[in-house]
């Protein structure tokens, strides 16, 4: 029997099924159905109705039976046969007749509020929401706000929904138990708006009502960035006081962080939400794979092989983040030579058709055996089912080929999205970037600046222009600028800085290069701001100090080529 034709059935009987019940819990009272022999007939004569394709009679049929009967699955029942008919107006209408029958039904409101958020009547939602609010009991308050801002999340108006919820929540506001989440929801409301300066206000009042709203502070991390300096002190106000801070804040945060380059405070944070919940899986999965950026690779290996054991009890809820651990472990052991290692990681990974990632690990491991034309075969195979996804999949196949010291093709393929996909930022970058290394700079230099006429706040051409020019000792006055406006984008991100240090050298003003430099370091120690600030301190005079540096670079980086040639151009000597 269909489900839809069970209903008629299963309201005569009794709610809970005495053979599944709990053997401690009393048994429920048996459910009492109004329902008499016409009342019967007539849901199942509309339930037939709606099979046969004949949903207007049906939802007649079941509504009147509903007002008739004052029973509350037969007025969800109607609610189900109008929307599955695609009327929403005659859903609202049976709706409303639930609520109207039933002023204080919470389930009956409920879906009244969902189908008026639904058709954008969000005009109708205010008083519905107050009227809601007061039917909760006062310990469920709190946690009922909270839901509010994922109702209103699609809405085509989200300032009219923030200000509206915002008048709802009045009294809310007003009492200590709930203005803490109220404020929070509000917040959200505001950032699913646009607003970020009415979110950060909303947020900074959850945190004077409440330090430890992690709902709050969730708000204050996504909006980090250099246009809200703000949201970051009201982050660290919920860290300070929260002991220990919810580790959805802490990698929310961490996010933001490695957004504009902060990769070194990142990682500080990752650390220490690992040390202060250790048994949170995602926080040793976000360390792993920041770890493995960074080239730690034993630090990295340890905290994704961590991950994998919190979640492998419950691998199927994790198969995302699983398959992401297992592709870094493999690409760690690709990157040093450990071929068999690289292959027992990709054997766990599932057959993923619609992923594009285990494709090109998969591939990686192939050139790396030699079987560079298998491999390639391997990528062009993947189907792509919209325009981005040929991008990556071209983006995909050229890395490959660059890795694997095929420079020529790989420029010739980037040529060939270049000119199928002109307004795209990634290969316009990616093609600027290998003409530089083909040497061909007034091409390099076209590119970027075709980029930065079509995509202005594409902030790594003004940086990667910039660069260039200091590095050739050009246009420094121009070079700078370019830089400057980076920094206007990720004013902390210490490749950027590093750029603008170097810049700084090159026009003579030492003093605030070492300065720039020692902050980009410390920010992010790595290889090539360490021979540049290296440079700078060799030209100060403090070649001690300078040595120092290059030897921690070279112990980040052995292979770092910018280091080995700039100790043997300034000192003699091969390190």
């Amino acid at each position: 029997m269909k489900p839809a034709l069970c209903l008629a059935l299963a309201l005569l009987l009794p709610l809970s099924n005495p053979a599944v019940s709990a053997p401690p819990e009393p048994p429920e009272p048996p459910y009492r159905s109004s329902l008499d022999a016409p009342l019967f007939y007539q849901i199942l004569l509309g339930e037939l109705y709606l099979r046969a394709g004949d949903a207007s009679t049906a939802y007649a049929l079941m509504l009147d039976a509903a007002r008739r009967t004052h029973e509350p699955r037969l007025f969800k029942r109607a609610v189900d046969i109008a929307l599955e008919a695609r009327e929403g107006d005659a859903a609202l209408e049976a709706a409303r007749a639930w609520r109207k029958d039933q002023p204080h039904s919470l389930a009956a409101g409920r879906l009244l509020l969902q189908l008026l958020v639904a058709l954008n009547r969000i005009e109708e939602t205010e008083p519905l929401l107050r009227e809601l609010l007061e039917d909760i009991a006062p310990s469920e308050r709190a946690s009922a706000i909270a839901s509010i801002p994922a109702l209103f999340a699609n809405v085509r108006s989200g300032r009219d929904a923030a200000e509206r919820v915002t008048r709802a929540l009045a009294d809310a506001l007003r009492q200590p138990d709930t203005a803490p989440a109220a404020h929070a929801a509000i917040a959200r409301l505001w950032l699913q708006a646009g607003d970020t300066s009415a979110a950060l206000e909303a947020t900074r009042r959850a945190l004077d009502h409440d330090p430890r709203s992690e709902a709050a502070a969730l708000v204050a991390a996504e909006l980090v960035g250099p246009e809200q300096p703000t949201a970051e002190a009201l982050v660290e106000r919920y860290l300070s006081a929260a002991q220990p801070p919810s580790t959805s804040v802490l990698l929310t945060y961490t996010q933001s962080l490695i957004r504009q380059g902060r990769r070194a405070e990142a990682m500080q944070w990752l650390e220490r939400a690992t040390r202060e919940a250790p048994q949170q899986a995602q926080a040793w999965l976000a360390l792993g794979l920041l770890q493995a950026d960074e080239g730690l690779v034993r630090a990295a290996h340890a905290s994704l092989e961590r991950y994998l054991a919190l979640t492998e009890a419950e691998a199927a809820r994790h198969p995302g983040g699983r398959n992401t651990a297992l592709m870094a472990l493999a690409r760690l052991a690709l990157r040093s030579g450990q071929i068999e290692e690289a292959q027992r990681w990709v054997a766990q990974l599932p057959e993923d058709a619609e992923s594009l990632q285990p494709v090109t690990l998969k591939a990686s491991l192939l050139a790396a055996q030699g079987k560079l034309d298998e491999a390639r075969r391997l990528i062009q195979s993947w189907p792509a089912a919209s325009a981005e996804q040929e991008v990556a999949r071209l983006m995909a196949e050229v890395r490959l080929l660059q890795d694997h010291g095929q420079p020529a093709e790989a420029f010739r393929l980037l040529e060939e999205g270049v000119n199928r996909w002109p307004d795209d930022p990634d290969l316009r970058y990616e093609l600027a970037l290998a003409a530089e290394r083909r040497g061909d700079l007034a091409r390099m230099e076209r590119e970027l600046r075709t980029l930065i006429e079509r995509h202005p706040r594409f902030h790594h051409a003004y940086n990667a222009l910039g660069y260039s020019m200091a590095e050739r000792n050009v246009n420094l006055d121009e070079a700078r600028q370019l830089i400057l406006k980076a920094l206007e984008f990720a004013p902390k991100d210490p490749l950027i800085l590093d750029s603008l240090g170097w810049v700084e050298y090159r026009l003579g003003n030492l003093s605030r290069a070492r300065e720039i430099l020692e902050g980009a370091f410390t920010a992010m120690p790595d290889a090539e701001i360490a021979a540049h600030l290296g440079e700078v301190l060799w030209a100060l005079g403090d070649r001690e100090q300078a040595r120092r540096v290059w030897e921690a670079g070279a112990r980040i980086n052995p292979n770092n080529a910018t280091i080995t040639a700039t100790r043997k151009r300034l000192t003699g000597e091969k390190p």
